[in-house]
Formats: structure tokens, C-alpha cells, sequence
């Protein structure tokens, strides 16, 4: 970028430092304003007593979740299963609303886990499918935690991880923290608290909860046991450096200009991805920064259109070849056989949101969608919506339900090439994810009656880490190639990058205008005062957004305040891009 667009930019960021109103306090405020302090350097809440009598009266900071005091690692070793008991939450949050009831209850689930060094590891990272099956609405994903000892535990160990809550519906996340003490045979009650959401508020309810859990822990050796441990290190491996925000020039009042005017509790998390290292700002909450930023997972809606069925497009693309995106739904989706507002309708044609029909997005068209759990049930609420002018190839209309069709198009094209019990997503999980160092991304799926395995439903319900956010960007920066091997098909990842012409497209004869959308893509103008920058991004409900620069920086916002002006974004990764730094 130009000296002069950059010196025009940093004027702008100075003179609008004076209106941040940014709080990066410790201290926090409950919903009921109540202040939320820190401990002061002696553990006084969720003690040992506490946990072994499950006695958790009030909310607390989440720094009581981590090491306090003087800590040492821990005497004692993890290995088994914990069952955790469906329990009855305190909570703000009604118990129902227009997706189903039990949201007041903590779900009864079995998890596998093991502890290496300080490190708390589960099994299994992805979805634990709960909301279906018993009293409580949640869904859960488990992710790593710490192992430590405290003076005042009475030898045993402690220990805390973070979980998400989500549901079978749209893909809502509520990042909550839970801890226990343990020894070679038991542990406690395990005390869990929430006060974060990425639910866009125009659907959802802002809601704290916390809870005892009561658990039964069954020590077990695991013969993989080693298998995981190095699993784990290779993935921590490929992360890229995690720098604070603060060790960015002049981040003290970037940091709040980049969330465009949003407060810091109103944002999941927001970072830049710049020159190798991953710069992010601190993961507020109502009880204060979330302590495990890395492995908070975000609830991105449609950005999963990108992240999640634009990396397997672009992956099918390349492995099978481009010919795959003139391919015909219909011989792939036999719901929609005979539907005639889907005859004609290409693969490209739903991957670019150009179908020629109505669709289901929002209102009646897409709740009948939203309930039905197998995929032969989501492709039945489809079939029933009526074709819309005109052809299909010619006009954007997006829908979400346009996503669901070409992953289950997909899905069947694959079985057709692979064999009947290949599955796609699992095939760009081994192919593209896991050597790309993300080898736990959890995807909502169909819910099958049998058993089976169910088809994504890649309208929403991806829940990444920032860290996989920002690689995964990195990868279509990088044009589909990973240590120079071409993964992903290059010239389409160039098409919806906005980086090569593509024919008809820009006189408007092809997926619709204005040019805004290719390829699961958006495409962005942003004005900078002397220049307009064009930048395509990941673009998700609430205001959730991952954006490419140009310049290989990536930009990243995830909240769920309904607040869609990226140019703060922009303007703050087109100031650091280039030499700045250096």
C-alpha cells in the first residue's frame, strides 16, 4: 500500500482515539451490575470446600477458573471418563423459546480425557450430541484445560477447561469455563459458569449460568493414550505466534477503533493475522477475559458458507477437477428430482447463491428447514419451496438452504467417485485440515434416525477458534497452496478472491449484481478517504467476519451485536499492512 494512504489512514485512527471508550479493566460487571472482582492473590472462592461440597453461591471472576497463588504441577495423573449429570442450572436465560425447552439444564455427557504435563486433553474435540436426547437443549464441545496443585487443596489437584454450548438448530455458542480438584481415583463436583455468547441479539438471549455438576470419574488406561499426546503437541506446533494486541504499534486505541465502536464485552474476539503472527485482543466477558482465548470456539453462522463449503469446494475442485461446478443438482439430489425450479440449477449455480429459486433464508421459508433433523427431512422442506424468476445462473439470491444442497449434492457426487461410505468432510479433514494443523474443526450435521453419519449442514453450525479462522484465510490467501503441495483448485480460489476476470461476471450477466458474492465469498469496497480498497471476506450473522486483505492480512471479528461496517477492519489492517512494521 502507498506511504501516503497509510499516513491518511493513521491520521484518522489518531483522531478518532479520542473517542474510543474502550475498558480493559479486570474488574467486571455482571448483568445486574454487580462488580465481579478478581482474586487478590489468596484463593477464596471455589475452594476446595467449595468444590468438595458442591457449594457455588454466586457468580465469580473467571481468573478463579485458573492457577491462584503459589501452584505447583500436579501430583496426580488423569486418565479416564468423567460423566457429567444432567443438572438443573441458575441461570436469567428462560427455559424456552421458539427452538424447544430445557435451556436451563447442564446435559448429561461422557468424556473421555487425559492429563500431559499441565495440559488437560479430551478425546474428543468435536459436537457431543446431547439436545436431542434427554431434558436439556445443549449440545456440548470440550476443549483442552490446565492440571495444577494448590497449597490449600489438601493434596489433591486441580484442574479446568473450557466448553462451548451450542444446540441442533442454527449454531448459537456460549463459552462457559468448569473446574474440579482430583486425585488417582476421584474428583469433585465440577463448577461451571458462562456469561459469554456469540447469539446475534436479534434471536437470542444474553444469559449467565453456573452450577455444580455432580460427576463420576472411572480411571481407565487408554492404550492410544500416547497417540493423543503427540496429536496434541503437533497441533500447538503449527500454530502460528500469538502475540497480544498490545505489542502492536500504537494498539492501545486500535483495539477499540478495530471493533468499530463495539463494546469489548460485545465482541467474542477480534484479531489480525500479520506477518506470521496472530495478533488478539483480550476475549471479554461479563466475569472478566476469557482465560482460554485460543480454544474459544465462535458460533459464525455463515461464515461456515466459506470456511467450511468453500474449503471443500475449492478442495472437490481441485481433486476431481473444475467440471465438477457445471455438474447438475438434480442428478445428485433425487428430493429435488422433480422440483421445477432446480432443473438446470448447476453446482456453481448454488455455490454462488444463483439458483432461480426462492429459497429459505429467513421467516416461514426457512423455519420448516431449521426443525427438520435427517437430511431427507431438510431436503423435503426445500423441495416444497416454489422456483422464483428468473434462470437460474442469472440473479444472486441468497439462501441458506442453497448451502444444504450443495453439501448434500456433494456429498453424493463424492460417494459416486469414492464409494458409498466416503464422506466429504472427512475427506477435506484428512486432505486439507489436518496438515494444515487443524485437526478438530466441530460442523454441525443432519441427525439421522439410524445412526449414520449425517450430511453438514454448511448453511451454519462451523465452530472455529480464531486460530483456525485466521489459517484457514491464510490458505485461500495462499491461493490453495500448503507447503507446496496445490490443495485446494487455485483458479477458483483466485475467482472468489476477486484476483482474476471472470468472464460475463462483470457486465452482470452471470451471478447477479452488484458484484458482491462468488463463490461463497463476499467482496467488499472499502473507502479510505484517498483510496478504495477491495477486499473479499467470510460473512456470518450477528457480524461475524473473517476478511482477506490483499495485502495477506487477515482481519478477524466475531461478535454477534448485528453490527455488519467492516471498514474499521479495514482500515486498521491496511494501516499495519506492508513495511509498517519492520
Amino acid at each position: 500500500m502507498r506511504t501516503d494512504i497509510r499516513i491518511k489512514i493513521f491520521i484518522v485512527l489518531l483522531v478518532l482515539v479520542f473517542l474510543s471508550t474502550g475498558n480493559t479493566s479486570a474488574v467486571a460487571e455482571s448483568q445486574d451490575n454487580t462488580r465481579i472482582e478478581p482474586p487478590q492473590g489468596l484463593r477464596d472462592k471455589l475452594t476446595f470446600d467449595d468444590l468438595m461440597n458442591g457449594n457455588f453461591p454466586e457468580l465469580v471472576h473467571n481468573d478463579y477458573f485458573m492457577p491462584i497463588g503459589s501452584t505447583t504441577p500436579p501430583v496426580h495423573q488423569l486418565s479416564g471418563e468423567i460423566h457429567f449429570r444432567e443438572t438443573a442450572m441458575d441461570t436469567n436465560h428462560s427455559d424456552s423459546n421458539w427452538l424447544g425447552s430445557g435451556m436451563r439444564f447442564f446435559p448429561a455427557f461422557s468424556v473421555y480425557v487425559i492429563s500431559y504435563g499441565e495440559c488437560l486433553i479430551p478425546f474428543y474435540r468435536g459436537i457431543i450430541l446431547c439436545g436431542d436426547q434427554q431434558n436439556s437443549f445443549w449440545n456440548i464441545i470440550v476443549s483442552p484445560g490446565r492440571v495444577w496443585q494448590e497449597p490449600g487443596d489438601n493434596g489433591y489437584s486441580r484442574a479446568s477447561f473450557p466448553f462451548t454450548f451450542t444446540d441442533n438448530y442454527i449454531g448459537q455458542a456460549r463459552n462457559g469455563l468448569a473446574t474440579f480438584v482430583y486425585n488417582s481415583s476421584e474428583i469433585s463436583d465440577v463448577a461451571i459458569q458462562i456469561t459469554q455468547e456469540t447469539a446475534p441479539v436479534d434471536g437470542y438471549q444474553i444469559a449467565n449460568f453456573r452450577a455444580m455438576i455432580p460427576v463420576r470419574y472411572s480411571p481407565s488406561y487408554f492404550e492410544d493414550a500416547e497417540q493423543q499426546i503427540l496429536d496434541f503437541e503437533k497441533e500447538l506446533a503449527a500454530r502460528p505466534p500469538v502475540r497480544a494486541w498490545n505489542d502492536l504499534p500504537l494498539g492501545g486505541f486500535t483495539e477499540d477503533f478495530f471493533r468499530g465502536g463495539l463494546l469489548p464485552e460485545e465482541v467474542s474476539t477480534a484479531a489480525l493475522f500479520l506477518d506470521g503472527q496472530l495478533y488478539i485482543q483480550p476475549a471479554y466477558t461479563r466475569s472478566g477475559p476469557y482465560p482460554y482465548p485460543l480454544e474459544m470456539r465462535h458460533g459464525v453462522f455463515s461464515v461456515t458458507k466459506s470456511l467450511a463449503m468453500g474449503l471443500s469446494m475449492f478442495f472437490a475442485a481441485e481433486r476431481y477437477g473444475e467440471d465438477i461446478f457445471d455438474e447438475k443438482i438434480v442428478d445428485y439430489v433425487p428430493g429435488l428430482a422433480d422440483h421445477p425450479g432446480w432443473q438446470g440449477v448447476t453446482i456453481e449455480d448454488a455455490f454462488c447463491m444463483a439458483t432461480g429459486t426462492q429459497g429459505g433464508e429467513t421467516g416461514e421459508n426457512i423455519v420448516p428447514f431449521i426443525y427438520a433433523r435427517t437430511e431427507e427431512d431438510k431436503i423435503a422442506a426445500i423441495n416444497v419451496l416454489p422456483d422464483a424468476a428468473p434462470a437460474p445462473g442469472t440473479t444472486f439470491n441468497y439462501a441458506s438452504t442453497n448451502t444444504f444442497v450443495l453439501s448434500y449434492a456433494l456429498n453424493q457426487y463424492v460417494k459416486a467417485m469414492e464409494g458409498p461410505d466416503v464422506d466429504f468432510w472427512l475427506m477435506v479433514k484428512k486432505n486439507v485440515l489436518r496438515p494444515l494443523g487443524i485437526p478438530h474443526l466441530p460442523l454441525a450435521r443432519t441427525i439421522e434416525s439410524d445412526g449414520t453419519l449425517g450430511t453438514p449442514v454448511m448453511g451454519w453450525g462451523s465452530y472455529p477458534t480464531v486460530i483456525e479462522a485466521a489459517m484457514i484465510g491464510r490458505l485461500l490467501h495462499n491461493e490453495g497452496e500448503l507447503r507446496g503441495k496445490q490443495v485446494l483448485n487455485e483458479f477458483r480460489v483466485k475467482e472468489a478472491l476477486y484476483r482474476t476476470f471472470r468472464a460475463g461476471y462483470d457486465a452482470g450477466s452471470a451471478y447477479g449484481l452488484p458484484q458482491e458474492y462468488l463463490h461463497s465469498m463476499w467482496i467488499n469496497n472499502i473507502g479510505l478517504s484517498i483510496d478504495v480498497v477491495t477486499v473479499p471476506s467470510m460473512n456470518g450473522h450477528g457480524g461475524n467476519f473473517v476478511v482477506i486483505l490483499p495485502s495477506g492480512v487477515i482481519a478477524i471479528r466475531f461478535s454477534d451485536s448485528n453490527h455488519y461496517d467492516i471498514s474499521h477492519m479495514v482500515a486498521v489492517a491496511e494501516f499495519y499492512s506492508g513495511n509498517f512494521l519492520d
